[in-house]
């Protein structure tokens, strides 16, 4: 998880860009920090490009820099990745889409979209389990079966 460091000196634009274009690594990171300073994730995007900062995020970025903020109670919701990650867990313990969805209050298409959405930015490995392959695959081994064993002669009939 990305730690905030307490830097009372970054006040403006360019230092506040600087820090957060040394420290942010990848998409994850960027989501994490994202949560950790209570700003949306394209606002931190457009500081990364060099974008003007408003005063008040200015303000708030700096306040959390120096050990005084963090996300707002508007913010408190879990940050995306623990979202996600927790729906995969769910996944893994279930087994279905919709004994997730059940559980989270959702479709399990959008249990799906999440569970590709974490793939997407490498947090694990969703694997979607095809019935139709399955079933493909169980009538197959079903024939190969029957063939294999030796008809029984039911005296004529």
């Amino acid at each position: 998880m990305f730690h905030v460091v307490n830097h009372p000196s970054l006040k403006t634009s360019h230092e506040i860009s600087y820090y957060f274009q040394t420290t942010i690594t990848d998409h994850v990171g960027l989501l994490q920090t994202a949560y950790q300073f209570g700003v949306t994730p394209s606002t931190l995007r457009k500081i990364l490009a060099g974008g003007p900062i408003s005063r008040f995020i200015l303000k708030k970025i700096g306040m959390t820099l120096e050990g005084r903020g963090g996300p707002t109670v508007t913010s408190k919701k879990k940050s995306s990745i623990e979202r996600l990650l927790k729906v995969y867990q769910l996944y893994q313990q279930k087994g279905t889409l919709q004994a997730v969805g059940d559980e989270i209050g959702t479709s399990r298409e959008r249990v799906r979209q999440l569970l590709k959405s974490g793939t997407e930015m490498g947090l694990f490995e969703y694997m979607p389990f095809h019935r139709a392959s399955w079933e493909r695959n169980a009538l197959t081994s079903k024939k190969k079966r029957e063939s294999l064993t030796p008809e029984k002669d039911h005296g004529g009939l």
